[in-house]
């Protein structure tokens, strides 16, 4: 009986999509998809911003599960669609001319008219994802040649990655990632904003701890707890060496609820739904993370990002097989808090830049900061015919 009403429910759909296409027709639209819906950022926000104003004619539409949460963050010109209004979402879905998102491309029933883009959200990564891990039970067929059509990397490693972990053969551009070009073109007055916004005084300095989702966590939509890491103990190294004030923000994954274990005041704060990931790395003067492509990006800003990794033996068995033996790259790793905090106390500038380059350069990143303008540039050309 399951397997009849789902047939059924493919045939309503095709129907519905058919209908939609023939009395609407494809529409000069853009469907954007950040997270499946949870937030307005990572790499579909700035390509979103340059499309608008590449080609205000064009019609922005983003999925949201909660769009009664966005209204005050996204622009006036963003059409917003609950995920809970399916013949909304199934329209929209039909009907634009570009689909783009940063996580697995929806399962679809895409026209021959319509260009799917794929704005991964880790091009630098440490963990495996999709078919790079051993064993995966993915089936990933959406991602093949003809359905994915475009694909946005940052670095030599992004374009490999799409070609293993994807089985992607299609096209890929590698001017950077969209989301990082406020770290290549760093705005000092938007890093003022963003902290007088979160009510951060301009004197000071902000440790941002951002670790990776645990699977276990991410499966049973369960808060995750917080490594063995001291972050008070860290602030006080940190202003002990550097003699100014230090606060720490934390943020979780977006695929796990929030981080447990910590207790929150006006020296460490919860910063988890703040909406744009972004934000917080351009006023972060340290990001201590663990297995999070954070870092990879963080480094871009010539500022340090240390890896706290303290479980990583539970980690690969746990949660996700990494591409490196870590003690092989290049990046700053601490297994425990006295090796974080000597850590700390050996930084200098140049080790610091030092440091940097190596991490940009193990990956063979590509950071233009043209990445989002260079990818808006070819979803209007799409869209306009060219």
């Amino acid at each position: 009986m399951r397997s009849v009403l789902i047939k059924i429910k493919g045939l309503l759909l095709d129907v519905y999509y058919f209908l939609c296409r023939v009395i609407f027709g494809y529409q000069d639209a853009v469907v954007f998809e950040s997270f499946g819906g949870k937030m307005y950022g990572d790499n579909c926000k700035p390509v979103s911003e340059e499309l608008h104003k590449l080609n205000p004619k064009v019609k922005i539409v983003w999925f949201f599960k909660k769009p009664e949460d966005k209204k005050d963050i996204v622009p006036e010109y963003v059409t917003c669609i609950s995920k809970s209004d399916k013949w909304g979402i199934c329209k929209w879905s039909a009907i634009s001319k570009v689909y783009v998102s940063n996580c697995v491309l929806p399962s679809t029933r895409k026209g021959k008219k319509q260009f799917f883009v794929q704005l991964w959200h880790g091009d630098r990564p440490i963990k495996k994802v999709i078919y790079d891990i051993e064993g995966t039970t993915w089936d990933l067929g959406e991602e093949k040649d003809g359905y994915c059509n475009l694909a946005v990397a940052g670095s030599e490693f992004g374009v490999r990655q799409y070609r293993s972990a994807f089985r992607y053969n299609g096209e890929v551009i590698n001017f950077g990632s969209p989301r990082n070009d406020c770290l290549v073109n760093f705005d000092p007055e938007r890093a003022k904003e963003i902290k007088k916004n979160l009510n951060i005084s301009e004197d000071i300095k902000v440790l941002l701890y951002a670790p990776t989702l645990r699977d276990p966590n991410w499966v049973s939509h369960t808060m995750q707890e917080k490594q063995d890491i001291d972050l008070y103990a860290t602030l006080k190294v940190l202003e002990e060496k550097t003699g100014s004030p230090w606060i720490c923000l934390t943020r979780s994954h977006p695929a796990v609820i929030d981080l447990g274990g910590i207790v929150f005041d006006d020296k460490i704060i919860n910063a988890t739904n703040y909406e744009d990931m972004a934000d917080l790395l351009i006023i972060s003067d340290m990001v201590i993370t663990d297995y999070s492509t954070s870092a990879s990006d963080y480094v871009i800003s010539n500022r340090p990002a240390i890896l706290y990794q303290s479980d990583i033996e539970d980690y690969m068995k746990n949660s996700r097989s990494i591409h490196f033996n870590m003690d092989e790259t290049p990046y700053l790793i601490a297994k425990n808090q006295s090796e974080l905090e000597e850590l700390i106390l050996g930084l200098t500038e140049e080790k610091i830049i030092e440091n940097c380059k190596a991490v940009l350069d193990f990956y063979g990143a590509n950071e233009t900061g043209r990445s989002a303008f260079e990818t808006a540039k070819r979803i209007n050309a799409w869209i306009c015919g060219k």
